[in-house]
């Protein structure tokens, strides 16, 4: 800052003929500096964004993460799941294709529906449900009776949710839904019939890792 006072000054008395003293250019130089300091102090920094990971349950509890794959041209899609405990530890996948859906909604709605039914076949009970389908979650946790052609799906739901030791539904960002995603598009290319595997598909093995 000093030196760019220096030099304007001396600018100043070459073109202008007109002549500074020390302390007229220091003044000066500490002026810039302090507006140098505010400008660089209502910089706005760039938010730091955090990436949602998968997280464990609570001891004694087992988390489902469910996610379905949808083909709008098709209306079909294809079911993905993953069951794992408080340490971590995959208890089982479940992948399965959907023939007939009429939207995203009814596909994750079908998807939590057959992850719970599984749950209860194999005592998986103490159930967290992730899914990230937040429309979803908001309608089956505010209780509201829905008459649309998937309604009476939702009361099954609940049903079912009850029967299941009082499962949860929770809402996850995808990023932390990474394994139910990968199995849900397996089973919509593959036609994957109805499969609850205690074996880790090679193909999430990393994402489960």
């Amino acid at each position: 800052m000093i030196l760019w006072a220096v030099w304007r000054s001396r600018n100043q008395k070459v073109w202008e003929d007109e002549v500074k003293q020390t302390s007229e250019i220091v003044s000066l130089a500490l002026g810039w500096w302090e507006d140098y300091k505010k400008a660089r102090s209502s910089v706005i920094e760039p938010r730091t964004v955090f990436r949602s990971r998968w997280s464990k349950p609570s001891v004694g509890f087992v988390k489902l993460n469910i996610d379905t794959a949808f083909d709008p041209n098709s209306r079909k899609a294809g079911l993905g799941g993953v069951f794992r405990d408080h340490d971590g530890y995959c208890l089982g996948t479940l992948t399965k294709f959907i023939v007939s859906a009429s939207s995203p909604q009814h596909s994750e709605l079908l998807a939590v529906l057959e992850g719970v039914g599984w749950a209860r076949v194999h005592h998986l009970l103490s159930l967290v449900v992730e899914t990230d389908c937040q429309v979803l979650v908001q309608v089956v946790q505010s209780g509201s009776m829905d008459y649309s052609s998937i309604g009476f799906l939702l009361s099954d739901l609940r049903d079912s949710f009850c029967l299941a030791s009082n499962a949860r539904l929770i809402f996850v960002k995808r990023e932390a839904n990474s394994v139910a995603h990968a199995l849900a598009q397996v089973a919509l290319f593959d036609k994957m019939d109805t499969c609850f595997s205690l074996v880790i598909p090679p193909h999430v093995e990393d994402l489960i890792s």
